[in-house]
This record gives C-alpha cells, sequence and structure tokens, in this order.
C-alpha cells in the first residue's frame, strides 16, 4: 500500500471522485444503498462522505446514497496523509 494507506482501487475510486465528478458539488450516486463495503471503508476512515439524495424543492429522499470526496481524500491523493 502506497503511504497514505490506499490501495490501488481505493486511490483509483478516490481520483474519479475528485477528477469526474467536479459538477454537482463533486457528488456521484452510490450504485448500491447501503453503499458497498469498499465505499464504506473509505467513509469510516475519513476519505468520503456520504449523504441521502435528496429530490425537488420539497427534498424528497430518493433512497438513494450520494458520496463525494473529503479533504483527507483530497490529502490522500496527493501523498499528503
Amino acid at each position: 500500500m502506497p503511504r497514505s494507506g490506499l490501495s490501488d482501487s481505493e486511490r483509483a475510486f478516490l481520483k474519479r471522485l475528485r477528477d469526474e465528478f467536479t459538477t454537482n458539488d463533486g457528488w456521484a450516486i452510490c450504485s448500491t444503498n447501503p453503499p458497498s463495503a469498499a465505499i464504506q471503508g473509505l467513509v469510516d476512515r475519513g476519505y468520503c462522505k456520504l449523504a441521502q439524495a435528496l429530490c425537488g424543492p420539497l427534498a424528497v429522499p430518493t433512497g438513494e446514497v450520494m458520496v463525494s470526496l473529503t479533504e483527507a481524500g483530497r490529502l490522500a491523493l496527493l501523498g499528503q496523509s
């Protein structure tokens, strides 16, 4: 594992969050709810955060979960953690 404690697949996932989901404030929809064990592991270690997806002006829950990179995740990608 690299110095940040991330595996190659975790690093690739965080890079994808950082690089491909810059619109929508960096949030991406998880394909599963609850999120996979891999995503939950990144959340538990502080590299990502989760939020319930809401729809429309009344903020109706959609049943989906969104994931975003945290500052700790950004620093890990830079190799500073």
